[in-house]
C-alpha cells in the first residue's frame, strides 16, 4: 500500500493497517472520506474509535469473523459491515483484511485491509429484492410464472411459481425431454413443439392456450409466452411466461354452453321471445314472434314495436317501460294488441324485463310474447253465452214460478170448491209433488238470484259482527239443541262482500253443525280466523257426525246430495253456499273425519287488499 497509494486514492477505497496487540490504526485519506470526516478529524485512530463508529448489529458478526481468521481457518477476512457517518445516516462498507505478521508467541501482530463504501450496490440489491417480491405477488395474483430456455449453457430454469402450478417439487430441475411429458400427447404437444421450432428457426413468438397435465396429472388449462433472443442470426434463449388459466378457460366454456343453450332456448321457444332496444328497435326475434306477428325478421328489424302497436294500448305499454327504467319496477305483463302485417289484430300476452349492465345502465328489454287471440275469442264467447244462460235461467225460473203457482192455486180452489176432491188419496200425492216442486222452483231461482249479482257492489264487512248476528239468530236452536258456540275470529278483520250473501254463508254453515251434530256427545261449534295471502279465511270447526270424504267428497257441494240420514236434509244448502262464495272470489275447503267433526274453511277477499 505504501508503494502504490495512488491506485487505491483514484478508486476511492480506504486502506488501513491494525496493530491487533496495541489497538492502533493507520488509514487513508479515503477510509475517512467515505464516513465523511477529513483524517485528520479522527486521528489518532484506535480500535476503541472503530468500534464507536459500528453499527451495533455488526460488530459480533465482524468479531468472530476476525477471530476466525486469526485462528487461522479462512484466508482472509472479509464482512459487510455498517458505520456511522458523520451526518447521522448508516453507511454499508466492504470490509477485506489479512493478518500479515504475528510476534514471536505466534499472536496475530499486524492486519492490513481494504474499506470500499458499498451502499449503493446495496440500495440497488434492496430495491431489486422489493421488484422481486413485487413480481412474486404479481404472479400469485395473476397465476403466472416464468420460464427460460438458454440453449448457450443447454439449460432450462423455471420460477417457484411455474413450480407450483406443475405441481412439482421445489428441487425439481426441468430439463427438454421431462418438460414435454407435462403436455399431453397429440394435438397439445405438437403444437407446442411446432411453437419452439418457430420461434427458434423463424423468430415468431408463443402466444398458445394449452392443457398441461401436472406431475400430480391433473389436468388444467394454461396460457404459454415466449419470445426468442438471437445473436449473430442464432437464437441463443426463449424466455417467457405460463399462466394459469384454467378456471377462467372454463368459466369460458360453461358461459359457451350457457349461451348455446340460451340461444337454442330463444330460437326454438314455442313462445314469441324479443330483445328489444331502448328506442323501442327489434334487436333479436325468434321464430314465433315472425309467425306471431307475420313478418320476416329482416322485416321487423327495420320497424318499432310502437309502430305495430294497437294505439288504445301504446300508452299503458309506454308509461310501464318507462317505470322499468326509472327503476319503479323489476318486470310487468299486460295484454295488448299488435297489428299483423295482413292488417289483422293478434292479442298477446305480453311479459318486459329490463337488462342492465355492471355500471346499472339499461342495455335493452327482454320480451316474451304469448298469442292470446283465441283465448281471447273463447272468453268473448263464453261471456255471451253465460248472459245467455242466465236469461235463459231467468225466463225458465220466471215461467216455472209462474206455472207451479198456478198448479198449487188451482188444487187449493179444487179441495175448497169440491171438497170430496181433497179426501182422494191422489190428492195429497198431487198436494206433496206441487210443493216440491215450488221448493224446487224457489231454489232455482235463488241460483239465478246468485249469478245475477255477480256485478254488485262489494262493501267491506266486519266478519266477527256477522258472525255474532248469526248466533244471535240461532240462540233459540242452540239452547233446545243444546250446542255451545265460540266466536274467536278478529274483531278487526273485514271482507268484501255482498251483505246479504255473507249472511246467508255464515248462517247456513253454523245450523249445518247444528243439524249434523254428534247425539252421544256435548255439541261444540268453534269459529276462528286467519290471513292466507289475499284471503281471510273463516274456520267453522264442530265435534259432530263427519263427513265419509272418501266416499262423499267429489259429490259434497253437488245439488241435492245429502250424506245423512235426516229427514229435512234437501242438499241444496252447501250447493248455495258455495255458489255464494265463489261469486264473491272466494273458495271452500273441507277437512272431516266420520264421528269425530267437520272443519269447513271458508277464503274470502280480504277487504284491505
Amino acid at each position: 500500500m505504501k508503494n502504490y497509494p495512488h491506485i487505491f486514492n483514484d478508486t476511492g477505497i480506504g486502506t488501513w493497517k491494525y496493530n491487533v496487540q496495541t489497538g492502533d490504526i493507520e488509514c487513508n485519506e479515503n477510509w475517512a472520506n467515505i464516513l465523511g470526516y477529513q483524517l485528520s478529524e479522527l486521528e489518532p485512530m484506535t480500535s476503541k474509535k472503530w468500534a464507536d463508529l459500528f453499527h451495533p448489529k455488526f460488530i459480533d458478526k465482524s468479531e468472530v469473523l476476525l477471530k476466525e481468521h486469526f485462528e487461522g481457518n479462512s484466508n482472509f477476512y472479509q464482512c459487510e459491515i455498517r458505520l456511522k457517518h458523520r451526518q447521522g445516516h448508516w453507511v454499508w462498507i466492504m470490509a477485506k483484511g489479512r493478518l500479515e505478521t504475528r510476534t514471536p508467541e505466534g499472536q496475530p501482530l499486524l492486519m492490513v485491509g481494504t474499506n470500499q463504501d458499498i451502499t449503493e450496490k446495496k440500495n440497488t440489491e434492496s430495491l431489486l429484492k422489493k421488484y422481486q417480491d413485487l413480481l412474486d405477488i404479481s404472479n400469485n395474483v395473476v397465476k403466472s410464472g416464468t420460464w427460460e430456455i438458454d440453449f448457450l449453457k443447454k439449460e432450462t430454469t423455471w420460477s417457484d411459481y411455474t413450480k407450483k402450478m406443475l405441481d412439482v417439487p421445489k428441487d425439481f430441475i426441468p430439463e427438454t425431454e421431462n418438460t414435454l411429458n407435462f403436455f399431453p400427447e397429440g394435438k397439445n404437444r405438437v403444437t407446442i413443439l411446432n411453437a419452439i421450432k418457430t420461434a427458434v428457426y423463424k423468430g415468431r413468438k408463443i402466444d398458445l392456450e394449452l392443457k398441461v397435465n401436472t406431475h400430480t396429472n391433473i389436468k388444467k388449462w394454461v396460457r404459454i409466452i415466449g419470445v426468442p433472443e438471437f445473436k449473430n442470426k442464432s437464437c441463443i434463449r426463449l424466455y417467457g411466461l405460463i399462466q394459469d388459466i384454467d378456471e377462467s378457460k372454463k368459466i369460458q366454456e360453461d358461459t359457451a354452453i350457457r349461451e348455446e343453450q340460451f340461444r337454442q332456448t330463444f330460437e326454438h321457444a314455442s313462445i314469441g321471445m324479443a330483445l328489444v332496444g331502448l328506442t323501442g328497435e327489434w334487436l333479436t326475434v325468434n321464430e314465433s314472434v315472425c309467425k306471431i306477428l307475420g313478418y320476416s325478421k329482416k322485416e321487423l328489424y327495420k320497424t318499432t314495436f310502437r309502430e305495430i302497436t294497437h294505439p288504445d294500448d301504446l300508452e299503458k305499454d309506454l308509461t310501464l317501460l318507462e317505470e322499468l327504467l326509472l327503476r319503479k319496477r323489476e318486470s310487468y305483463h299486460m295484454e295488448k294488441r299488435y297489428f299483423r302485417k295482413d292488417g289483422a289484430i293478434v292479442w298477446v300476452n305480453l311479459s318486459v324485463s329490463l337488462v342492465r349492465n355492471d355500471m346499472g345502465e339499461a342495455i335493452h328489454f327482454v320480451s316474451q310474447l304469448q298469442n292470446i287471440t283465441e283465448k281471447k275469442a273463447l272468453i268473448e264467447t263464453m261471456k255471451d253465452q253465460n248472459k245467455r244462460l242466465i236469461n235463459f235461467a231467468y225466463i225458465v225460473s220466471h215461467n216455472l214460478r209462474s206455472h207451479t203457482g198456478n198448479i198449487s192455486m188451482l188444487l187449493a180452489i179444487m179441495a175448497s170448491e169440491i171438497p170430496y176432491f181433497s179426501e182422494n188419496e191422489f190428492y195429497e200425492n198431487l198436494k206433496l209433488a206441487s210443493e216440491n216442486l215450488n221448493e224446487t222452483v224457489q231454489h232455482l231461482n235463488d241460483v239465478v238470484i246468485i249469478n245475477t249479482k255477480l256485478y254488485d257492489n262489494l262493501e267491506s264487512l266486519n266478519v266477527h259482527t256477522y258472525i255474532e248476528n248469526a248466533i244471535a239468530t240461532v240462540k233459540g236452536l242452540t239452547e233446545t239443541s243444546d250446542v255451545t258456540i265460540h266466536n274467536t275470529t278478529n274483531k278487526n278483520i273485514e271482507v268484501s262482500a255482498i251483505p246479504a250473501y255473507l249472511d246467508s254463508i255464515i248462517l247456513n254453515f253454523i245450523t249445518n253443525a247444528i243439524k249434523y251434530r254428534h247425539p252421544n256427545r256435548k255439541s261444540m261449534i268453534e269459529v276462528f280466523s286467519a290471513i292466507e295471502d289475499v284471503y281471510v279465511v273463516l274456520n267453522f270447526k264442530d265435534n259432530g257426525l263427519g263427513i265419509d270424504l272418501e266416499t262423499y267428497g267429489e259429490k259434497l257441494f253437488g245439488m241435492y246430495n245429502t250424506f245423512h240420514n235426516q229427514k229435512d236434509s234437501r242438499g241444496i244448502g252447501l250447493f248455495i253456499t258455495k255458489n255464494q262464495v265463489e261469486a264473491l272470489g272466494g273458495k271452500i275447503a273441507v277437512e272431516s273425519q266420520v264421528n269425530q267433526g267437520t272443519t269447513f274453511r271458508v277464503f274470502l277477499k280480504n277487504a284491505t287488499h
